[in-house]
């Protein structure tokens, strides 16, 4: 079964942000947003982020609960994938 990843701390701080940002500043460019959000990140003050710290903390505890139940997928041999034209992974 497959698990989401681990989402960062920065992520989830502008999961939150996003679409203030995006209000404030009609027309925006996604780029320009990203960065947006970086600076209010770099600038926000350590305990402000201490939410978005455990945030974190619970979901890369999810994630290595969910790894330890995880099956890797059955995937086919190199002579299959070669058989079929593409290559296979290394």
């Amino acid at each position: 079964m497959h698990t989401s990843p681990i989402t960062n701390i920065h992520l989830s701080c502008s999961q939150d942000h996003r679409s203030n940002v995006v209000a404030e500043n009609p027309g925006i460019a996604f780029g320009d947003v990203g960065k947006k959000l970086g600076l209010m990140w770099g600038e926000l003050p350590v305990p402000e982020r201490v939410p978005y710290d455990k945030k974190a903390q619970d979901d890369k505890d999810r994630y290595e609960q969910a790894m330890k139940s995880y099956e890797k997928p059955a995937f086919s041999n190199d002579a299959e994938v070669k058989a079929k034209g593409r290559k296979p992974k290394d």
